[in-house]
């Protein structure tokens, strides 16, 4: 699921990044499941004696599309303190993340997952470990967020853009 993202400049020194998974995504996903769980119910007697299943199954998708959309990932830039703050929020808590620019050696904008199908900007230390990754929780950005963001961020904290 791509991310619906928005950057938002807050003061001359401060920018948030807000990323959110995409509605239509989540949409797409119940709608998903209310059609397997519909051929499901129309091929098998046993849907159609046990109700509970389909509705289960049903009450099961909207909850999880509830408390996806419930969540969100906000990054802010700070320029004065050449920082990043990820916050983390969902449903049931949210973390907190403070990177500092000068423990920063570039930013990569990189393609990975099991099918490489997620882009992500990658916040890379002098030892090449990774110490924040955008997006953390969210699926995946769209090739233009990705190429926005990494650049805002290589900018704030002034060190060196990578694209892989």
């Amino acid at each position: 699921m791509a991310a619906e993202s928005t950057i938002e400049q807050i003061t001359p020194n401060l920018v948030r990044i807000t990323l959110r998974k995409s509605r239509a995504d989540l949409g797409g996903f119940v709608g998903f499941v209310i059609f397997i769980l519909g051929a499901l119910y129309m091929l098998m007697p046993a849907f159609k004696v046990i109700p509970a299943v389909p509705i289960g199954g049903l009450a099961l998708a909207c909850v999880w599309a509830v408390i996806s959309d419930n969540g969100r990932e906000e990054y802010l830039l700070d320029k004065r303190n050449c920082s990043l703050t990820a916050r983390y929020k969902w449903l049931f808590g949210k973390r907190e993340i403070v990177v500092f620019a000068q423990d920063l050696s570039q930013v990569r904008l990189v393609t990975r997952g099991v099918d490489f199908e997620r882009q992500v900007v990658e916040l890379v230390a002098a030892d090449k470990k990774i110490k924040a990754s955008l997006p953390l929780w969210i699926a995946t950005l769209k090739t233009r967020d990705q190429k926005e963001i990494g650049r805002l961020v290589a900018e704030y904290c002034d060190i060196p853009l990578q694209v892989q």
